[in-house]
């Protein structure tokens, strides 16, 4: 990067590094330790270009008693001492090798290769450290050069990306690194950025001295949701005007966008850089819903994009009724995202294009549409976005929270005949004088029951219904031990945090509370249910105490 663009450029502020900023710009102008260790084991490509911005900065502002110049090497992209000399090199002095000559290093010659070992790479800091000081020199006086005595000091700072990945590849270049001030006698300090702590790729026998260290604490809910809010401006004046997905009338519908996305995947990651890729990917999905309903002010591209019209300061955002309907639409995919996307399986565009959701447009439907209407919506999303395994504890759930707990034995009291299950008779209730005619379950609405209920009714749902599909296992030889097997593991207690941090679900007992059972309610309808029943083969009438007729 040239220095006319770095004079442009301001740090980079994120929400929650304002203290960490405010340190190393403390540490870098007055006196540095020679050795420091930023160690981030969550964000840490956040810090990272955090560290990097804040150099930048300082590079370019520095005062006329100190001058500070700054090398960036990955240790990633660095196989050899020698690619980890040279990218130190040609970052402080801003040298890009060329094909036309040669790819050769700066001021290389047969007798200069500063490159093969550490004394020679000592020897290349020192020129490169004499170049920028005579380049940044304020001029000449009449045609002469000014002493080296009124020249400004300089102060070289080294950023080590990915530090971790020395111990591994290079392990020799550990102890002169951390030694490096001593080494080169001159005005140097290295500072380590690292996913893992110093404990774990120190080199033994105390070879190197104890770093200043600086713990980067992982990042809160709220903060990531911030960080995120934050990149909306940039990242409105990277897209076009034909794709324009980040239209500023559309930052407070991000915002909200934005916050529910931390409030479901954060459990599962606390990286910004994941939740925005997340976030990239799921929010043009979301703005086609908000395109379809408002086509009168919102023109609709080709690809999916949003053409603004003159009277674009005036397009209104939905309203917050509209926002929590709209979120319930799209909610139900962000687990299935989650799995594809924080692994790094499919591009973020691909999966967009992929999942896009049914135009709203064709059917002329606005945001205020009917209740039955948004869950008719909410019950495709689900039957297209939701595991298995999740479809069949919505199932359970609302087999749980209608029926009561003594019609379970319906379908746990099995005998060795293998005799279908009688459905109760349905008889009409008598009402006596004075008395309160008793209210259907149904029409009372959902009653909490316990965790350890929802997953004994899960068993024998997937011990009916699901064991024709499996893959023959002849280590499981007693009948239902493969589905005991499959109800214990973790991933059963995940899916269901995912379908409470979805609101598919509802918890009625804190979530730090210890003594007994967590106890849960079914937050979906008869409709969506009878959709996913349907979807997975079960006979949802059969099952139901008192069936919906």
């Amino acid at each position: 990067m040239s220095t006319s663009k770095l004079h442009e450029q301001e740090p980079l502020v994120y929400p929650g590094y304002d203290a960490v900023l405010l340190e190393l710009t403390t540490l870098l102008t007055g006196y540095p330790p020679p050795f420091t260790f930023i160690h981030d084991s969550e964000a840490f490509e956040v810090t990272t270009k955090v560290t990097r911005s804040l150099l930048e900065h300082l590079s370019a502002t520095s005062s006329e008693d100190t001058s500070i110049a700054f090398a960036h090497a990955d240790a990633a992209c660095c196989l050899s001492q020698r690619s980890l000399f040279e990218a130190v090199i040609h970052s402080l002095v801003d040298f890009e090798p060329e094909w036309k000559d040669g790819c050769s290093n700066w001021e290389s010659a047969d007798d200069i290769r500063w490159n093969e070992n550490v004394d020679s790479f000592l020897q290349g800091l020192r020129r490169a450290y004499a170049h920028i000081r005579q380049k940044r020199s304020t001029g000449k006086e009449k045609g002469k050069e000014r002493e080296a005595t009124d020249r400004p000091g300089l102060r070289v700072v080294l950023l080590i990306e990915g530090a971790e990945r020395l111990r591994d590849v290079m392990p020799d270049v550990l102890v002169p690194l951390t030694r490096l001030n001593e080494l080169s006698q001159l005005d140097l300090c290295v500072i380590f950025v690292s996913r893992v702590g110093w404990e774990v790729i120190k080199p033994p026998l105390a070879a190197s001295p104890d770093p200043y260290f600086i713990d980067i604490p992982p990042p809160t809910k709220e903060t990531a949701a911030q960080i995120l809010i934050s990149q909306f401006p940039g990242l409105s004046e990277e897209t076009s005007e034909s794709t324009n997905l980040y239209h500023p009338s559309l930052q407070n519908l991000y915002s909200h966008f934005v916050t529910i996305l931390c409030d479901i995947c954060h459990l599962f990651t606390r990286d910004p850089q994941e939740l925005q890729y997340i976030a990239a990917a799921r929010w043009p999905g979301f703005v086609k819903l908000v395109a379809d309903a408002n086509r009168r002010k919102l023109n609709t591209g080709d690809e999916g994009g949003m053409d603004v019209d003159e009277d674009v300061d005036h397009v209104q955002p939905p309203s917050e009724e509209d926002r929590l309907r709209l979120i319930r639409l799209i909610s139900g995919s962000f687990p299935a995202a989650f799995e594809s996307l924080y692994p790094r399986l499919m591009n973020a565009d691909d999966w967009a294009k992929a999942n896009q959701p049914p135009s709203l447009a064709s059917r002329t439907l606005d945001l205020r549409a009917t209740t039955n209407t948004v869950e008719d919506q909410s019950s495709a999303h689900l039957l297209e976005y939701l595991p298995k395994i999740s479809k069949y504890i919505l199932v359970a759930s609302y087999l749980a929270s209608t029926n009561p707990a003594k019609s379970d034995l319906r379908m746990f009291g099995r005998g060795l005949d293998e005799k279908k299950r009688k459905r109760r008779a349905m008889k009409a209730s008598r009402k006596t004088k004075g008395g309160v005619a008793k209210i259907a379950q149904r029409l009372a609405g959902p009653s909490p029951f316990p965790i350890d209920r929802l997953v004994a009714i899960l068993g024998v749902l997937l011990e009916e219904y699901d064991a024709d599909s499996r893959m023959p296992a002849e280590e499981f030889s007693i009948p239902g031990e493969y589905t005991d097997m499959e109800i214990s593991r973790v991933d059963v207690y995940s899916s269901i945090l995912e379908l409470v941090a979805a609101r598919l679900l509802h918890r009625t007992t804190k979530a730090d509370q210890l003594d007994g059972p967590a106890t849960f309610k079914s937050a979906v309808s008869y409709d969506t249910t009878l959709a996913l029943a349907k979807d997975l083969k079960i006979p949802l009438l059969d099952l139901l105490w008192e069936p919906v007729v």
